[in-house]
């Protein structure tokens, strides 16, 4: 019975694990999807610095938040960008800085090398990549370790 139990539990968590992703999430904040700050800040934790918005703004809607090294865009609170240059956030409760490259053939969905060396470019499909939106992953050639992550809308909300 217990060697059952086991064996079901670890199916459970390479199924959940190794299955193929269908949005580009952080901390479950969807790409693209609308949250107030208060939702923001539950779900990412107090920032270390708010840019909010000034009429002096090329685009006067967008609100930065700020932890240590990552940052967050929100445009009248949608979520278009961020960037990840620390192991605090995962994406996908997943993918995150310092992980190996070959982490994003386990993701399935859609890589994309792009033209600089230790580039690519992810998404769930193609369709959300056209539709919604993408990652772009940058990595060490040298150690095949993932230095940032940055992620954004395909479509400007502007």
């Amino acid at each position: 019975m217990k060697k059952l139990i086991l064996f079901l539990i670890f199916a459970l968590w390479s199924i959940s694990t190794y299955s193929q992703h269908s949005t580009i999430t952080i901390n479950g904040l969807n790409l693209s999807a609308s949250y107030s700050g208060a939702q923001i800040t539950a779900a990412l934790g107090i920032p270390t610095n708010i840019r909010y918005p000034s009429p002096d703004d090329d685009i006067p809607e967008m609100t930065e938040y700020h932890y240590g090294s990552s940052e967050f865009v929100f445009q009248t609170g949608d979520f278009i960008d961020f960037t990840i240059r620390d192991t605090l956030f995962k994406v996908n409760n997943y993918l995150g800085v310092g992980m190996d490259s070959s982490a994003l053939n386990l993701m399935g969905g859609l890589l994309i090398p792009g033209k600089s060396p230790g580039v690519y470019y992810w998404a769930p499909s193609e369709n959300y990549y056209n539709e919604t939106g993408y990652l772009i992953i940058h990595t060490d050639v040298s150690t095949n370790k993932i230095t940032l992550i940055s992620g954004e809308v395909a479509i400007p909300l502007i």
